[in-house]
């Protein structure tokens, strides 16, 4: 979900205010197919006001996910402002753009 915000969706509306990306066909959500294989780090943390130190579990990490990935993105290709998500033709446009281009 966090990869597919980040990278992958977007809300598209015509000229005329129509929305454009409302069904699964026209929205892009990522299939495992891809999303790159994952590294999941768990660190175990007691919630100190639930009798047994449980938390709750949903979309914990939806938020942080796109910061990161856009965080390392602007790192790379020495840019300071992007906008999510971040599509093929956005970054080919800031690597284009980017002072930090391997030199041929």
């Amino acid at each position: 979900m966090a990869i597919g915000a980040a990278l992958y969706e977007r809300f598209i509306y015509d000229e005329s205010g129509s929305f454009l990306t409302g069904s699964f066909a026209d929205y892009a959500v990522p299939t495992a197919g891809m999303v790159p294989d994952l590294l999941v780090l768990h660190r175990e943390t007691l919630s100190p006001i639930t009798p047994l130190g449980a938390k709750g579990v949903a979309e914990g990490n939806s938020m942080s996910t796109p910061v990161c990935i856009a965080n390392a993105v602007a790192d790379a290709v020495g840019v300071g402002d992007l906008e999510l998500p971040l599509t093929a033709p956005r970054l080919l446009r800031l690597l284009a753009a980017s002072e930090h281009r391997p030199q041929a």
